[in-house]
C-alpha cells in the first residue's frame, strides 16, 4: 500500500520526502507523482505566482528555491550556497537570456504543469521487472527538468529510482560546472522554443524503454549462452580513431556505459561517459524519475533525445563548447531522419496531431566495477560474470531493428 511504501526507510543515497506527500496521492500506485499531486501544491503554487518574473540574478535565485525548499518541508537538501559561483562561471551567452527571459518561462511551464500533461493517462513506471515504454514529448521533457531544477519534483512511489532534483549539482564540485553550463544552454534553447511556440520542436518525441531477457532465466551458463548465439549472423566491425565519438553515429544504436542507477553523477559529482552522454542531452535525465535501477537481465533504451551541446575535455576537463543542435550553428547530423508515432491511449483511433521523433537510440547497459587490483580484474572472467554481461547485453541489443549497427565506442 501507499502507507507501506511511505513508512520504509529511507534509501541509503537519496532521501525520501516526508510521508504526507505519498500518503495523499491521488494517483494510481507506481504512477509518476508530479508536484500537483502533492498537499504543498497550493503553497509552491503561490510562491512561484508570486515570484514569477522576480528572480532576476544569482543571489535571487539561491534565495527563491530556499524558500520553495521549505515549502517542501525537504529542509535537508541543502542551502545551495555554490550556485552563485556556478552561474558566475557562465559566459554572458547563457546566463543573460537565462535570467532575462528563460527562468521565468521555466516557471511559467511549472505552473501549468498539469495543464502539460491532462491530456495523458496516468504514466506508469517502469520499476524492475516490468517491460514497457513511456512517451513524452519535449515540451513534456522540458516541463519534468524544470521542476527538477527548481527542486520540488516529490519522491516517486517505487524503490531505488535515483530522481531529477538538481540540488546536489547545485553543491557539487568545480569540475561540474561544465555539466551545469550544457543543461542551461539546454533551458535557454527549450524556453525559446516554448516562447515561439515551435510546434514541431516541442511536439517531438522522446521514448523511454525498460526491456530484459525472460528467457535468459533459464541460461544458467556461458556455453548454454554461446549454444543459443551460436546460428545468429556475425555483424561487421568499424574500428575509429579516438576522435570520433558515440554521439556522432546517429544511424547506430549508441552504447551508454550505465550506473545501475541511470545518469550516474549527472546531477552530482560524475562526469564520465555516461554523465556527458546527459549532460549534451539534457532530455535523457527524465529517465531517473521514470525507470528505476537496472537488474541483472534488463537495459534501457531512450530513443528521440536531442543533442543540444557540444563539449571538450573529459572528467575534471569536461567543458561546454557551444551549440550542437544539428542544422542550428552546431554539428551536423547525418541520418537523423523522423519516424511517426501512432496515437495511445483512448483517442489511439480518433483523428489528432501525431508526434514525431528523431531516429537517434541510446542503450544503458550498466558494467560491474571491478576495481584496479590484478586479482579483481581477474574476476570479470570468471562465468558467472561473463554470463551477467552477455544477458545483459543481449536485453539491450536484440530486436532493435537497427540492422546490425552499434556504436559502443573503446
Amino acid at each position: 500500500s501507499l502507507l507501506e511504501t511511505a513508512k520504509r526507510s529511507p534509501p541509503p543515497v537519496y532521501p525520501r520526502v516526508r510521508p504526507s506527500r505519498l500518503v495523499t496521492n491521488p494517483m494510481p500506485p507506481r504512477a509518476l507523482l508530479l508536484p500537483s499531486h502533492t498537499p504543498e501544491w497550493c503553497r509552491l503554487r503561490k510562491l512561484l505566482e508570486d515570484k514569477l518574473g522576480a528572480v532576476t540574478n544569482p543571489e535571487h535565485l539561491r534565495s527563491f528555491l530556499m524558500d520553495l525548499q521549505r515549502e517542501t518541508g525537504d529542509r535537508t537538501l541543502g542551502a545551495f550556497q555554490l550556485l552563485p559561483d556556478f552561474f558566475e562561471d557562465l559566459p554572458d551567452q547563457l546566463s543573460v537570456p537565462f535570467f532575462s527571459r528563460t527562468l521565468r518561462t521555466m516557471m511559467h511551464c511549472a505552473l501549468n504543469t498539469e495543464e502539460h500533461f491532462k491530456s495523458m493517462r496516468p504514466i506508469f513506471l517502469l520499476g524492475k521487472d516490468r517491460r514497457g515504454e513511456v512517451h513524452l514529448s519535449a515540451l513534456q521533457c522540458f516541463v519534468l527538468l524544470s521542476l527538477g531544477f527548481l527542486c520540488i519534483v516529490p519522491f516517486q512511489p517505487l524503490p531505488n529510482m535515483p530522481g531529477i532534483n538538481f540540488f546536489r549539482l547545485y553543491n557539487a564540485k568545480p569540475s561540474s560546472r561544465g555539466k551545469f553550463a550544457c543543461l542551461v544552454h539546454y533551458f535557454n534553447c527549450m524556453a525559446a522554443s516554448v516562447d515561439r511556440q515551435e510546434t514541431k520542436e516541442l511536439n517531438r518525441v522522446v521514448t523511454f524503454e525498460r526491456t530484459h531477457r525472460d528467457e535468459a532465466r533459464g541460461w544458467d551458463s556461458v556455453e548454454v549462452v554461446m549454444s543459443r548465439l551460436y546460428d545468429m549472423p556475425l555483424t561487421d566491425v568499424v574500428v575509429k580513431t579516438e576522435n570520433d565519438l558515440i554521439e556522432d553515429r546517429p544511424e547506430a544504436l549508441q552504447a551508454d556505459f550505465a550506473a545501475s542507477m541511470l545518469g550516474g553523477g549527472i546531477l552530482g559529482h560524475g562526469c564520465v561517459q555516461e554523465e556527458i552522454r546527459f549532460a549534451i542531452a539534457p532530455e535523457l535525465i527524465c529517465s531517473r524519475i521514470l525507470v528505476t535501477g537496472l537488474g541483472e537481465n534488463e537495459a534501457a533504451l531512450f530513443t528521440g533525445a536531442r543533442t543540444f551541446s557540444k563539449y571538450t575535455g573529459y572528467a575534471d576537463s569536461f567543458a561546454f563548447d557551444g551549440d550542437g543542435r544539428d542544422g542550428e550553428g552546431g554539428r551536423a547530423v547525418v541520418g537523423e531522419d523522423t519516424i511517426r508515432l501512432p496515437p495511445s491511449g483512448r483517442d489511439r483511433d480518433k483523428e489528432r496531431e501525431v508526434f514525431q521523433r528523431k531516429v537517434v537510440t541510446v542503450v544503458a547497459i550498466d558494467a560491474i566495477s571491478y576495481g584496479k587490483s590484478e586479482q579483481n580484474r581477474l574476476r570479470q572472467f570468471q562465468p558467472k560474470h561473463v554470463l551477467r554481461d552477455l544477458n545483459k547485453v543481449s536485453a539491450g541489443l536484440f530486436g532493435r531493428g537497427r540492422d546490425g549497427k552499434e556504436s559502443i565506442g573503446r
